[in-house]
């Protein structure tokens, strides 16, 4: 039964990972055939500390820079982890409001096998995103001429992984208390935008600087793994907040009563 509710929520969710897998793709093809023509054009835009930290440095010069800024700075962290926001808020409170999970717990299924089958399943669907996001950098740097690791690249991708499998699990918690999706997606993505804002101006606003450890995206950038590759501390961080958040999710989902 449980592999059934994991295959199911592939299924249900495939088409969702896919057209988002597919627009990541096309983007950062994009990306690296402009990068030749553009990037050393614009080079290094004269902006504000807090704009630069929030535009991943603000430098377009280098393509180490035009991939931080073009890609790993917003559109990438924010589609990974809207994904992960989107499977995990609906797949316990989606179902709920349809009428649907009752009828899954009339089988002998304990309710925190239930949840573990979905966090699975939406951890799956946030690996292959970001695995297409890691091979669509290769070809991306081949385009733009070359000049990056695979493993620098991956390093990155690992990073951007595990900020959106730490804001789908946090989606999910909420969506095991509440019950509802819109609660849940809107919650986590309010958080989110409120860490990626933190991480932006902590450095320049030194009464919130302390907030930065807080943000999951300090994880993600702080330690700029498309230079030094992978921090496994910060990497334990984001997957310790995940499992936390799963945790919390099988304890409210098992003590709260079901509609339908």
């Amino acid at each position: 039964m449980t592999k059934a509710i994991f295959q199911m929520e592939i299924v249900m969710r495939r088409r969702l990972v896919i057209l988002a897998a597919l627009g990541i793709f096309l983007t950062i093809i994009l990306e690296g055939a402009l990068f030749p023509s553009i990037g050393h054009v614009l080079g290094s835009v004269n902006v504000s500390k807090g704009v630069a930290n929030l535009l991943g440095g603000a430098d377009w010069a280098t393509l180490k820079g035009w991939f931080k800024v073009e890609v790993f700075a917003i559109t990438a962290p924010f589609v990974v982890a809207g994904i992960a926001i989107t499977a995990a808020a609906t797949t316990i409170a989606g179902e709920e409001e349809d009428r649907i999970l009752a009828l899954v717990l009339a089988s002998p299924v304990p309710r925190k096998t239930l949840v573990l089958a979905k966090a699975y399943a939406v951890i799956c669907l946030t690996v292959f995103l970001t695995f297409i996001t890691w091979l669509s950098l290769l070809l991306g740097t081949a385009i733009a001429g070359g000049g990056l690791s695979a493993l620098k690249l991956a390093a990155q991708s690992l990073h951007l992984g595990f900020l959106g499998l730490a804001l789908g699990m946090l989606a999910l918690a909420v969506s095991a208390f509440s019950g509802q999706k819109s609660i849940a997606a809107g919650v986590a993505s309010v958080i989110a935008i409120l860490m990626y804002l933190i991480n932006g101006f902590a450095p320049v606003l030194s009464a919130i600087s302390w907030m930065k450890y807080f943000s999951f995206f300090y994880y993600y950038t702080a330690s700029d793994p498309l230079s030094t590759g992978v921090n496994w501390g910060y990497i334990f961080v984001l997957a310790g907040c995940a499992v936390f958040f799963i945790v919390v999710a099988c304890w409210g989902f098992q003590r709260r009563d079901l509609r339908g």
